[in-house]
């Protein structure tokens, strides 16, 4: 007795989308490996020499680093932490620190890290179409408006305070941001402060 012949086509046929739904899935693992790496190594050549700080309520950890860049961000997934360069907390007020803080808390309140990661590694067409990259800066600046209503919650004078730090570390870079920063939430990215 032999099976018939579409028996067989179907069997192919699914053995081939098995094999690339496998392919897809090691793609995502490997950008997320690649993601992790590059950040952990990103963040630690920002340690080497940080000091310990409290801002605000202290809830996340926070330390004060030397960077070219005016870093101000929230890293990482499950274990958060603040970092912040020197430059940012000499050149803002407490009123702009606060505001900041709240912003960043914002990102933190909403898993805004988790979520960068998960569309970066996601397994999905779309990502090899250049719609991908407007879809994923779509969705950043989406959640940096999230973020800034969190910070402000309709009081104006904190609007001001959030504005006027955002204006001021747009002032201070005097290198660009590092590329691979995916599980973090970063105040200015050096791009248009609109």
């Amino acid at each position: 007795f032999e099976p018939p012949v579409e028996n067989e086509s179907f069997g192919f046929i699914v053995t081939a989308f098995a094999m690339l739904g496998v392919c897809v899935v090691l793609s995502a693992a490997w950008r997320g490996v690649q993601i992790w790496i590059a950040t952990r190594r990103l963040v630690q050549s920002w340690i080497v020499g940080a000091e310990p700080i409290t801002i605000g309520s202290g809830r996340v950890p926070a330390c004060a680093v030397a960077s070219e860049f005016p870093i101000l961000a929230v890293v990482g997934v499950f274990r958060p932490r603040l970092i912040v360069a020197r430059s940012v907390m000499s050149a803002c007020t407490s009123d702009e620190m606060a505001a900041i803080l709240a912003h960043e808390q914002g990102h933190i309140d909403r898993q805004d890290n988790l979520h960068r990661v998960l569309l970066s590694i996601a397994p999905d067409v779309v990502s090899w179409l250049p719609a991908a990259s407007r879809l994923f800066d779509d969705w950043r600046h989406a959640a940096e408006e999230a973020a800034d209503d969190d910070a402000t919650r309709m009081d104006w004078s904190r609007r001001h305070s959030l504005a006027s730090a955002l204006v001021k570390v747009a002032r201070l870079p005097t290198a660009p941001l590092p590329k691979h920063l995916a599980p973090a939430s970063t105040f200015y990215c050096g791009g248009g402060i609109a």
